[in-house]
């Protein structure tokens, strides 16, 4: 696994920054147990159809537009687990 490098993709590149640390730590033996906490801190991402940070639209209040924008976030992350 390469280092991982900081672009300027906006948040998504954080999240795969912390991705690869942690994929580092386990592949060294530095460590046998990583916890990431990243959705509640997301800020508007620059992910196409999303106007607004993940903490909000965490609180959806079933608003049919908040539940769109959240599973295309929930669905960017879980492609970088991939």
């Amino acid at each position: 696994m390469q280092k991982p490098v900081w672009k300027s993709e906006g948040c998504m590149d954080h999240v795969r920054a912390n991705f690869d640390v942690a994929a580092l730590a386990l592949q060294a033996d530095a460590t046998r147990i990583i916890t990431l906490n990243i959705g509640g801190a997301l800020p508007v991402t620059n992910i196409p159809g999303i106007n607004r940070g993940y903490h909000d639209l965490s609180h959806t209040g079933q608003d049919p537009d908040k539940l769109r924008q959240l599973h295309i976030i929930e669905s960017a992350l879980m492609a970088e687990l991939d």
